[in-house]
């Protein structure tokens, strides 16, 4: 009897991990609920791995629907999980990208007598130094005038790559400024935005460079944050502390909060992730693509652009893929780093540096030449 009931939970489960595969194809405007369970995959495809093992020891035949259901979603667990050995020497006709979303270089963290703390920007610009990347898009970019809190003034004087370009969405007292930025050492020669639907500093900006007499466009993006508050990580965090400490009108009332965040989320990702799209099926020239998706690699955002675009970490990455260093979706991939067929990738690197609630990533392009 026990295992009757197990095998209608698992046919239920298999149900469920199977819908989830379908969220990359599924549009968030067209349906509330595959996003969602495109955004568990990742545990839902590990617990049907011990599923499969349960079966196999106590019963193999029950074992074959979750195996089946394993092969479908093998190719999707890939853009998890990494191995390449495809690593290189680096050397001189590589370009050194780099992707890193550094929560406005900590800003907000003042003391007590609202002075601001510099050790959290500072790390953040010893990395940049040892890092030196030929092209660096940042995400949640940070810059005033006041010349208080120094950024863009302070890369530029380190950095090779000290040609600028920025975006900032939201302004507040005509000195705080938000949104992303790219730097590069290549000379640009066309640069432009494409406007968001958006309440919050989230953005695209793509530039036009020389490098080696060839035009290249680089997209630097950010696609539209959840916006969880102090009181949703709070709620979050409870629940995976201990259920039994919650009562069903709390967990009723938390979760259609953190549900409506997150259906918000991915139709404003959806609609700019097209947007998006139908600008690089425009462009003519070899491409990079740098940026925060805020979601998963299987998802409606992820599948517009990988379409079109190969990623760096599938082709050249190692290991687990984890860019996210937040508390809320722990080990998700979440930062990318695209390119076009005109590139090969080399040495894909996530640095597990927390200095931000996402990890920098880096990877070596080549240019094939055809």
């Amino acid at each position: 009897m026990i295992k009757k009931i197990f095998l209608v939970l698992n046919i239920i489960f298999i149900i469920i991990l199977v819908l989830s595969y379908l969220s990359p194809i599924t549009s968030p405007e067209s349906n509330s609920y595959i996003p969602i369970l495109g955004l568990g995959f990742p545990i839902l495809f590990i617990i049907n791995i011990f599923i499969i093992f349960f079966w196999l020891i106590f019963k193999p035949l029950y074992s074959i629907l979750s195996i089946v259901a394993f092969l479908i979603g093998f190719n999707v667990s890939n853009r998890y999980w990494a191995h390449n050995e495809n690593n290189a020497p680096i050397d001189s006709t590589m370009i050194k990208v780099m992707s890193y979303n550094v929560k406005n270089f900590d800003v907000y963290n003042y003391t007590l007598d609202w002075n601001y703390k510099y050790e959290t920007r500072n790390k953040i610009f010893d990395l940049l130094k040892e890092e030196n990347p030929d092209i660096l898009c940042f995400q949640e970019y940070y810059y005033e005038n006041t010349k208080k809190f120094k950024t863009t003034d302070t890369l530029k004087t380190f950095l090779k790559a000290n040609h600028f370009f920025a975006a900032f969405p939201v302004e507040n007292r005509k000195s705080d400024f938000f949104g992303i930025a790219i730097f590069t050492k290549y000379q640009i020669v066309n640069k432009g935005k494409i406007e968001f639907e958006t309440k919050g500093a989230n953005s695209c900006i793509f530039l036009d460079v020389l490098i080696n007499k060839d035009t290249v466009r680089i997209y630097n993006l950010h696609f539209e944050s959840i916006r969880f508050q102090k009181h949703d990580y709070e709620f979050a965090q409870k629940v995976s502390d201990s259920l039994s400490d919650q009562s069903e009108l709390k967990l009723k009332q938390g979760a259609r909060v953190l549900f409506t965040k997150l259906n918000r989320a991915f139709k404003y990702r959806a609609k700019q992730s097209e947007l998006v799209e139908e600008h690089i099926k425009t462009c003519k020239y070899p491409t990079i693509l740098c940026g925060d998706f805020n979601d998963t690699p299987i998802s409606y955002a992820y599948k517009r652009i990988y379409k079109h675009l190969n990623d760096a970490f599938i082709n050249a990455g190692t290991g687990l893929g984890t860019t996210y260093a937040g508390k809320i979706i722990p080990a998700y991939r979440i930062d990318y780093i695209f390119h076009s067929d005109d590139f090969q990738p080399f040495n894909f690197n996530i640095i597990k540096k927390q200095y931000s609630d996402h990890y920098p990533i880096t990877c070596y392009l080549k240019k094939i030449e055809k």
